[in-house]
């Protein structure tokens, strides 16, 4: 209605306006026609008063009432023009408050639209945040629900882990007894020999069973049930050695063990192999110097490498010996264990003896597939040496 009501009055406007011009050139021509009457008649008067004629005096008095009756409509339309100028300037006026109202009224409008569309936006941006807290809600809590589930894995685990640890323990408790109660056997059975070889075998088969018991002794003390200390077995084992002979009261002990700690699987084997170097050289190297010395030496190869070195300054191997072709028992168990270690062997001499093993440490990933190897080979029942013989026993 607005629209229509302004396109009437701007109509009636340029109506207005347009017969106001028509209206005053229609009046200048008509000032111009009597301002032209005017001199004409003038001038007619003045040859008349020259030239006393006696009709066109009449006729000037004739006239006199039509210029009166156009001076007053002059004025009528003088009067007309002013009231039209008015209503030009109302009709102005009008149209600029008009303009302005719907400007206003625009404005108006277009703050409602924009205070709509943030209105729409804000709702937009709290679904889109309270979305987002939904899901991290929703996500925590699955998050508290897999931590839960974990922890209580961990703590099922943690349990089975020491229940492990406890068996273990308490299966190195009983082999350490029943290989203390095979020592006694032989402790018995030397008491009923009388042949000398006899009494050595039985007396080197104890010292081995020592050293192998002594290992589940260490495991079943200690914290970590899987692997042996080695500066402390060592210790342990050359200290119960030098006690059980005599001889070797006056041989002084260098130990230069690494701080290093070693799997079962290779531990057993690497104390028999101490066991009866140190063994052989306390029974037939000594007493042959004044000062008496036997050196052990482990040292730690990175990665993965170990080297072990037992030396003494006794008398050595007899000269032109070969080693290849000796046929000791106890010579022949050294080789086997080093074999089990996957090492090299080799012996010097002059002066004394000299015996370095070279192995490797088996990396913890390769554990199972070690002793998994060990099983096959045992249900394959394939010839094994006389160390593997010896290491069935633990």
């Amino acid at each position: 209605m607005s629209f229509l009501s302004c396109l009437c009055s701007n109509l009636l406007y340029f109506c207005r306006v347009v017969g106001y011009h028509v209206l005053m050139k229609g009046y200048v021509m008509y000032k111009r026609f009597l301002v032209f009457i005017s001199l004409l008649l003038c001038s007619e008067i003045s040859i008349s008063q020259r030239l006393p004629i006696g009709p066109p005096a009449k006729f000037c008095e004739k006239l006199q009432p039509a210029a009166g009756d156009a001076r007053k409509k002059d004025r009528d339309l003088q009067v007309q023009a002013n009231s039209m100028l008015l209503q030009k300037k109302d009709i102005l006026l009008l149209t600029k408050q008009n303009q302005s109202e719907h400007d206003q009224v625009e404005r108006s409008q277009s703050t409602v639209h924009v205070i709509a569309m943030c209105a729409i936006v804000l709702v937009l941006l709290l679904c889109v945040v309270f979305s987002r807290y939904r899901l991290k809600t929703r996500n925590n809590i699955e998050l508290q629900r897999q931590q839960q589930l974990i922890t209580a894995k961990n703590t099922e685990l943690e349990h089975l882990l020491n229940e492990n640890q406890w068996l273990l323990r308490e299966v190195h408790h009983r082999v350490k007894n029943n290989l203390q109660m095979v020592i006694s056997l032989l402790n018995s059975q030397s008491a009923h020999l009388h042949d000398q070889a006899a009494l050595n075998a039985v007396f080197e088969s104890k010292m081995r069973v020592q050293a192998m018991s002594l290992i589940h002794q260490k495991l079943y003390g200690c914290e970590n049930v899987s692997t042996i200390f080695l500066p402390d077995y060592i210790n342990d084992l050359v200290g119960y050695l030098k006690d059980s002979f005599k001889a070797a009261s006056s041989v002084f002990i260098d130990l230069d063990i690494a701080t290093l700690s070693l799997d079962v699987s290779q531990a057993v084997p690497l104390g028999l192999i101490i066991n009866e170097a140190v063994t052989n050289s306390f029974k037939y190297a000594f007493p042959f110097a004044d000062t008496e010395v036997l050196k052990i030496t482990l040292l730690h190869k990175l990665p993965f490498g170990v080297s072990l070195s037992i030396y003494d300054n006794g008398r050595g191997l007899p000269a032109g010996v070969d080693i290849d072709k000796v046929k000791s028992f106890g010579l022949k168990l050294i080789k086997g264990l080093t074999g089990d270690l996957g090492g090299t062997f080799s012996i010097t001499r002059d002066p004394g003896t000299m015996l370095t093993i070279d192995f490797e440490i088996i990396p913890l990933l390769q554990r199972k597939e070690y002793a998994m190897s060990h099983i096959e080979l045992q249900d394959a029942k394939l010839p094994v040496t006389e160390s593997a013989h010896l290491l069935n026993i633990v």
